[in-house]
């Protein structure tokens, strides 16, 4: 009887499963991660939906006909005569799913002792991940079919806690790259289907399994990104009467840096001019975990203790940074009169977990011992929310120099 074995052993009759095969497949991956500025940024990055990746028509007729050379119509209406699959499934008689399966199959059995275990994992991984590419693009061209903002994302990565995939290994690429080390792992659910491929069920649940997880990865990510990118429209709202002086401080960074420090510097010596209740309206609108009366205990607790050296450092640090951050991101300085991606792009700057950016430690630090004083008592949680928001608030006032003079 004919199952999706014995179809695809037909199609792959002529095909050499040899390294030279391993090495043009190899070839092929890491031309889709390479083919322009977005795939590079979005395989080596960690954002979602900013950079557009797509996997082609031209991409699956290159993978079929001039690498694996099998003709897609004869083998499609063999595994439709099948007694195991229905037409309507659409994943499970695609030539393209089945083809990267079966090849995981193959290396498996063929190079079983041909070669050592790590080079037989790079080859059937690298046939998984040409798989993973197709099935991504086409998930993430249903969740964004438009680019997302950058400061939205990067919000939405600060947001994520460390049983996100994408925050455990660090960049894209990763994150698809142990997925697919996991399918072809020992303990695998899958690895009996590898290993014998003849239960047709177990095939298609493979399909269907890996694509449903990454859709999963996406999904979830997304729903962070939706509660992310209303909390920004909130600080729209409350922040829709505020000026912020964009394109005065892009016309030229560094001549107007040094007028800002002396007005910042000025002010938190005044109470009323220093502490403005709609400003931290604003930044309790972007750090929805954080009190906004600390913020304001710990405004007040600055304006006391004007002249004590931390205040002092920790202004100059934080518009040192902030300056910095505006002359090198040239997208950062078209957005400078948008309060909400202004603040959701510091946000995620000053939340970063892995930064290892000098002067941002040094803000951190300094930040967190004024609200450890200004606010005793408190977990470390709620200390380290409103010592972002200490360092959102010094921005956000010191950018509206004009509005409020």
């Amino acid at each position: 009887m004919s199952t999706l074995k014995t179809v695809l052993q037909e199609a792959f009759k002529d095909l050499r499963i040899n390294p030279e095969l391993f090495s043009q497949i190899h070839r092929y991956s890491m031309a889709f991660v390479n083919r322009n500025d977005d795939h590079i940024r979005f395989f080596g990055g960690n954002l979602l939906g900013v950079y557009p990746v797509r996997f082609k028509s031209s991409d699956k007729n290159e993978w079929l006909d001039d690498i694996l050379n099998i003709d897609e119509s004869d083998t499609r209406e063999a595994v439709l005569r099948l007694p195991s699959i229905k037409e309507n499934w659409i994943r499970a008689t695609d030539v393209m799913n089945l083809s990267c399966l079966y090849l995981v199959h193959a290396i498996k059995v063929i190079y079983q002792s041909k070669l050592a275990p790590a080079e037989r994992e790079r080859a059937m991984v690298d046939v998984l991940m040409v798989l993973h590419y197709k099935f991504f693009g086409s998930i993430l061209a249903h969740y964004f079919k438009y680019p997302a903002d950058e400061a939205t994302a990067l919000a939405t990565y600060a947001a994520l806690s460390k049983k996100f995939a994408i925050k455990q290994y660090g960049n894209w690429y990763a994150v698809l790259e142990n997925r697919c080390k996991d399918i072809v792992a020992e303990n695998s659910i899958h690895f009996e289907t590898i290993e014998r491929f003849d239960d047709d069920e177990a095939i298609i649940y493979m399909i269907t399994d890996t694509q449903g997880r990454l859709k999963s990865i996406v999904k979830k990510i997304w729903a962070v990104f939706e509660i992310v990118r209303q909390q920004n429209a909130k600080i729209l709202t409350a922040g829709g009467t505020i000026e912020l002086d964009g394109k005065t401080i892009v016309r030229d960074v560094s001549r107007m840096y040094t007028p800002y420090r002396r007005y910042l510097n000025e002010i938190v010596a005044e109470r009323k001019r220093f502490v403005k209740p709609e400003l931290v309206e604003v930044i309790g609108s972007a750090m929805h975990t954080m009190p906004e009366k600390l913020l304001t205990d710990t405004l007040n607790y600055m304006v006391d203790h004007y002249q004590d050296k931390r205040v002092v450092a920790l202004l100059d640090e934080t518009m040192l940074h902030a300056f910095d951050y505006l002359s090198n991101d040239r997208r950062a300085q078209e957005r400078m009169n948008d309060i909400g991606a202004l603040i959701s792009k510091l946000r995620a700057l000053y939340m970063a977990s892995r930064s290892t950016d000098p002067a941002l430690m040094r803000m951190r630090t300094l930040g967190e011992a004024l609200v450890h004083d200004a606010v005793v008592g408190r977990s470390a949680a709620v200390v380290a929310s409103v010592r972002t928001g200490l360092l959102l608030y010094i921005v956000l006032r010191t950018f509206t120099m004009k509005h409020y003079g």
